[in-house]
């Protein structure tokens, strides 16, 4: 199935009357919780600091209804006193996360064989928001700095993508970044949409 353009969200639009830096505050909340998938946007993830690259095909792919949209990072940061003590104004926070998302040596998002073009418009930078890192939280252990526990004020910068509710059938979406520090995020997912009248 060829992949029609028109199916993203342009970077100046907002979805459901939020804007892309908001969607990413509330995909990093999801990120450290027990990563359930609920409401009108299906979260993906690349790897983060201590993880192989993210592979979910064949029989791990996710089924998505096609009321469902979908977000994801190609590749992102947050910056907090979860991570570093010194970051304890907004002006820091957001100075610093903007600073590690500048000039990134790869972005490359290919869906169904059609590369996106342009991802460096898909910059995106939150509102403050407080980020809630919970020890119960399985993806903690895999970052470098290890994030502290607990409820903070935050900044996230990077490129996102959200695509809007997509037709029936299957999809591969592929997404790698890379940070000038060397860093590398990676995703490949199949995914299958179905009909949202088969909930």
């Amino acid at each position: 199935m060829k992949f029609d353009l028109k199916l993203i969200v342009q970077p100046h639009e907002n979805f459901n009357g939020l804007s892309y830096g908001y969607w990413t505050s509330i995909w990093w909340n999801w990120l450290f919780s027990d990563q359930t998938q609920y409401g009108s946007v299906h979260f993906l993830r690349g790897n983060t600091d201590k993880e192989a690259p993210i592979i979910r095909t064949g029989k791990n792919g996710p089924i998505i209804y096609s009321d469902t949209a979908i977000f994801f990072p190609i590749i992102c940061t947050i910056t907090s006193e979860h991570l570093f003590e010194h970051a304890s104004t907004q002006e820091i926070r957001r100075m610093e996360s903007a600073v590690r998302q500048k000039n990134p040596l790869l972005l490359s998002v290919m869906i169904n064989g059609v590369r996106i073009p342009n991802l460096k418009r898909y910059y995106a930078e939150s509102p403050e928001f407080v980020l809630d890192i919970p020890k119960s939280s399985k993806l903690r252990r895999y970052f470098d700095p290890l994030p502290r526990i607990g409820k903070r004020p935050t900044v996230s910068a990077g490129y996102w993508i959200m695509l809007r509710p997509l037709p029936p059938g299957t999809y591969r979406i592929i997404f790698k970044g890379k940070h000038a520090d060397g860093y590398v995020s990676y995703g490949d997912y199949r995914i299958r949409i179905i009909d949202s009248f088969k909930r």
